[in-house]
């Protein structure tokens, strides 16, 4: 946070340092021997409508020194400052206003969004000629959001999902300055999305989506630091247990679901591919004679190569179609799937199956491999997993699905004789 001392702050506005002192309301901190003010502060001070806001005079005084608002030298509907000036114009049903100032050799115009007086106006003024005097660059949270989501967001492929929430987090930061925006107003939003049904994993989307946007802003020079970097994101332990679907169980789990969304689970049971991956898939990318799928849109964003099992090669081989680009093709739109789960989940949830989510199929996979006895850097390399205690947790799982089915023999009754205690030498 920037913080001013009487001399910096009479430079930056242009003002005597007498004028400085003379405001006995301004909200000086003393540190030491050594009064300072820092620069929210400051910007509330001066955006108050219960404070004096820009009092204008000749000597291009920024503060008021006798706590009066100072309209300036008015001619016609054109309040001149000195370093800039506000003037308004009717329409039919409103009055707009605007503010007229310099930035550099470019001279501005711009209406002022909201202002519904001359005070409204002479406060965006002083804001922005703050800014130009060697504060950092000015902008409400609405400005910058759009600024992010143009400038940053498009070339993300979460770029739709982006613009959702951020349209959420714009109405409620709303119009607020960057720089007034604390790390508890940010901690309140994040509580805020589970307050409004969100789940606590969500809700850490809007939190990782709201703290990049703050450090964009940092490297474009509209803030100092980040609000966002110590609020702590929620737990999502409760959402790491994953629901193994079993052999017994997967024949009657696949009949449940119409197609395609039968073979989608299939290949995923088999390959350990994930929904998006499986929905994207290009028949060009499938390679019958090396039983390899190369799946290039990863979580990671690295390509990786996934072999195939004879479950995986004959299911596939019977789906191939020439001319068709992608495995997997919408019949009505002609095009890759967008969504599936909400097919998947109708026919799911009727089966009985309401606990398996796609990505459970993924997490089966795995853990049959690990049941089977295959190295963890090779689950590792077919899951894409770039940490290898990632790939860990399914050998744990694995270990539990073991001691369950041997604990099922020490539940059943005795049927044959038993044997006494007996001390035995092995040699």
């Amino acid at each position: 946070m920037t913080y001013y001392t009487p001399a910096q702050l009479s430079d930056m506005l242009h003002v005597h340092i007498t004028t400085v002192y003379r405001n006995r309301q301004l909200p000086w901190q003393k540190v030491g021997r050594v009064l300072r003010i820092s620069q929210v502060s400051l910007d509330k001070y001066l955006g108050s409508a219960k404070r004096p806001l820009l009092p204008p005079t000749p000597t291009r005084c920024i503060i008021a020194a006798g706590g009066q608002l100072d309209m300036g030298k008015k001619r016609g509907g054109y309040y001149n400052y000195g370093y800039g000036g506000v003037y308004s114009r009717r329409g039919k049903k409103l009055t707009r206003w605007y503010i007229d100032y310099r930035e550099g050799a470019v001279r501005r115009r711009v209406m002022v969004k909201g202002a519904v007086t001359v005070e409204d106006a002479l406060r965006e003024l002083q804001k922005r000629m703050r800014s130009l005097n060697g504060a950092a660059k000015y902008s409400t949270f609405k400005e910058y959001a759009q600024k992010y989501l143009d400038t940053y967001s498009k070339k993300n492929r979460s770029h739709g999902d982006n613009e959702q929430r951020m349209g959420v987090a714009k109405d409620y930061f709303g119009d607020m300055d960057l720089r007034e925006i604390e790390p508890s107003k940010v901690a309140a939003f994040h509580s805020s999305r589970v307050e409004g049904g969100n789940t606590k994993s969500t809700a850490n989307r809007y939190l990782s989506l709201v703290k990049r946007l703050f450090h964009c802003a940092m490297l474009d020079g509209y803030l100092e630091r980040n609000p966002a970097e110590f609020v702590k994101a929620f737990s999502e332990k409760e959402y790491l247990k994953e629901r193994i679907l079993t052999t017994k169980e997967e024949p009657a789990f696949l009949a449940a679901l119409p197609q395609p969304h039968r073979d989608m689970a299939q290949l995923s049971l088999n390959t350990g591919m994930r929904e998006g991956e499986i929905m994207d898939l290009p028949w060009s990318r499938v390679d019958f004679k090396r039983r390899d799928i190369l799946v290039e849109y990863t979580k990671s964003g690295k390509y990786r190569h996934v072999p195939m099992n004879q479950t995986a090669y004959v299911l596939l081989s019977s789906l191939f179609k020439n001319g068709e680009r992608f495995v997997f093709v919408n019949k009505r739109t002609g095009k890759p799937y967008v969504n599936i789960l909400k097919v998947y989940e109708k026919y799911r949830d009727e089966a009985g199956f309401g606990d398996v989510r796609f990505h459970d199929l993924r997490h089966t996979f795995a853990t049959r491999l690990a049941g089977a006895g295959v190295p963890l850097h090779v689950i590792q390399r077919i899951l894409g997993h770039s940490d290898i205690k990632t790939t860990q947790r399914y050998l744990h799982v694995a270990e539990e699905s073991a001691l369950d089915a041997v604990e099922m023999l020490s539940s059943q009754e005795p049927t044959g004789a038993v044997i006494e205690n007996e001390t035995r030498t092995i040699n």
